[in-house]
């Protein structure tokens, strides 16, 4: 899916190797598209998105600070 034809050289920038414009709109597009796969976790069951996990992540940790308890367990991808 990726080639070397999807980056370009620029040796006078800070960054000599980018994605080409039309590759980093492919690339997101991607991205964005499996986020919205959804998926059960092996300790919970109810079944989410990529995205709506995350986000249920981020509240898990913010619940875990602020009570001083561990609530928040890592994803585990098999």
């Amino acid at each position: 899916m990726v080639t070397p034809a999807a980056f370009e050289l620029n040796k006078n920038n800070t960054y000599p190797c980018l994605m080409t414009k039309d590759f980093k709109k492919k690339f997101i597009q991607l991205v964005e598209e499996r986020l919205k796969t959804e998926f059960k976790p092996a300790n919970l069951t109810q079944r989410f998105t990529y995205k709506q996990f995350f986000s249920f992540q981020a509240k898990l940790i913010k619940s875990s600070v602020r009570k001083r308890e561990m609530l928040y367990k890592p994803l585990r991808i098999k």
